[in-house]
């Protein structure tokens, strides 16, 4: 927000939404949802699947970052009732 020059009050106005909302997601402590992401799409003319692709990105990272630390993405037996189709 800031290379744009916009603050979090000024875009809670642009988007129509509580401030609070956006601080939150700013934060990181509230995802982007369906709701928020057609609003951010409308207000910079982008999709909402962009926002959700973000939203998406971010989850995939934080979850490996939980993951990897158990080698559960290293190679090696699959667990019983995994077989996957190669």
């Amino acid at each position: 927000m800031e290379p744009a020059g916009i603050d979090a009050d000024t875009l809670a106005r642009a988007l129509d939404v509580e401030p609070a909302r956006i601080s939150k997601l700013v934060a990181g402590a509230a995802p982007v949802s369906c709701d928020t992401a057609l609003r951010l799409a409308r207000c910079f003319r982008t999709t909402a699947q962009f926002w959700l692709g973000l939203q998406t990105a971010h989850d995939l990272d934080t979850a490996r970052a939980r993951v990897q630390p158990f080698g559960l993405n290293q190679p090696g037996p699959k667990p019983p009732g995994l077989a996957l189709a190669a």
